[in-house]
């Protein structure tokens, strides 16, 4: 399987975002400038990339401040194949505008096509930070690639969480059902690496997921019991019934939860999905052993010790919630929820200065975040 990024992309997203970014940065700038960026801009819809891309080096080369010529420059180097000059381009590009989401976006997957994956991913989740308004096509493709990327390096909570926003918004093509499909199942896999004799099993597993992340919670669990029916042996889906049933159907999504983490003993997310909804629902004597087994697995996730730090803090055991949710905070400074038990824990032990000051972090965090729109951490809650 692969995964194409098409070059009519180029075109889809290039009209909506700019028409009225080139209008707001020409404000001011020489009719000359205007007509020769606009003639340039015509050879490129033309699909004339060579003579555009002559037009364009002739703007740049003239107004080496201007940002349009170097994103139409990479671009045209983007689509011919050219990935390390397209690559210099975007950097040039962002290095100059560093809030220009749409330019880290395309830097991300300019790395993405030269298997450079360790740059590829900060500069998607940046570019997707920083906002791709108006452009579904690049937005899309930034969230399907770094949901892939995510996969590669097993932070499958975090593929599914962005995976899970196209989903709400009624996206779905056969690599976005692959990718939530990868996810689902917890492998390590980018779309080419998914195994011929396995492609049925994402793709179903992927379906399944889709409509999860979709909140069509009834159609993904009739899905998910097939899928066990079919696959009983199957590592995995014993995980994935669990969680589509986890809100509507609590003592069965346990039992299945519980099947898995039984059968499956290294199945990080099925301890950390079972360890919360035990906590959530005032069980953390239970909980507890499930959030040591996740610590073990993944000593150095936030959402593990953040877990262990609040089943230890509801079953009286603060001095050693205490070091757990600590841990969390480090690894994980900008994450509130954590910065919010550890207040608590701080006051449970009578460390009240400290407390305050957590509490205050907290506050803030929240602030930014009611603010900005935006999480500002990209990993689930603990």
């Amino acid at each position: 399987m692969r995964l194409p990024i098409r070059r009519s992309i180029i075109q889809q997203l290039l009209r909506p975002l700019w028409l009225l970014a080139i209008a707001l940065m020409l404000h001011g700038q020489s009719t000359t400038f205007q007509e020769q960026l606009q003639a340039a801009e015509q050879l490129f819809h033309r699909g004339d990339l060579a003579a555009a891309n002559q037009a364009f080096l002739a703007l740049a080369r003239t107004h080496a401040s201007e940002p349009q010529p170097q994103w139409y420059l990479g671009l045209i180097a983007y689509q011919q194949s050219r990935y390390q000059d397209a690559r210099d381009r975007f950097r040039q590009l962002v290095e100059r505008q560093e809030d220009m989401g749409p330019g880290w976006a395309m830097l991300g997957l300019t790395e993405f096509r030269m298997r450079d994956f360790d740059e590829a991913l900060p500069h998607l989740e940046l570019g997707r930070y920083l906002g791709i308004a108006n452009q579904d096509t690049l937005a899309q493709a930034a969230a399907l690639h770094q949901a892939f990327l995510c996969n590669r390096i097993q932070r499958f909570d975090v593929a599914l969480a962005v995976l899970s926003e196209l989903a709400v918004k009624g996206k779905k093509t056969p690599a976005i059902v692959a990718a939530f499909g990868v996810a689902a199942l917890n492998r390590p896999w980018l779309l080419e690496d998914v195994p011929s004799h396995e492609q049925a099993l994402v793709m179903e597993a992927g379906e399944t997921a889709w409509l999860l992340g979709a909140r069509r919670q009834q159609e993904a669990a009739a899905r998910a019991e097939a899928l066990v029916v079919r696959y009983p042996e199957q590592s995995g889906l014993q995980f994935i019934l669990g969680t589509t049933l986890a809100r509507a159907d609590w003592p069965r999504a346990e039992t299945a939860l519980r099947k898995e983490v039984a059968a499956n003993p290294n199945h990080y997310y099925a301890h950390v999905t079972l360890a919360s909804e035990l906590i959530d629902r005032g069980r953390p004597e239970e909980a507890a052993s499930f959030c040591e087994k996740a610590v073990q697995l993944q000593p150095e996730s936030y959402v593990a010790r953040g877990l262990l730090g609040k089943a230890l803090l509801s079953t009286g055991r603060a001095d050693q919630a205490v070091a757990e949710l600590e841990a969390a905070v480090q690894l994980a400074p900008t994450n509130a929820n954590v910065r919010y038990s550890l207040a608590l824990a701080y006051t449970r032990v009578g460390r009240k200065a400290e407390a305050a000051a957590q509490r205050e972090i907290f506050t803030q965090l929240q602030e930014k975040q009611t603010a900005g729109g935006k999480p500002v951490d990209s990993q689930a809650k603990p």
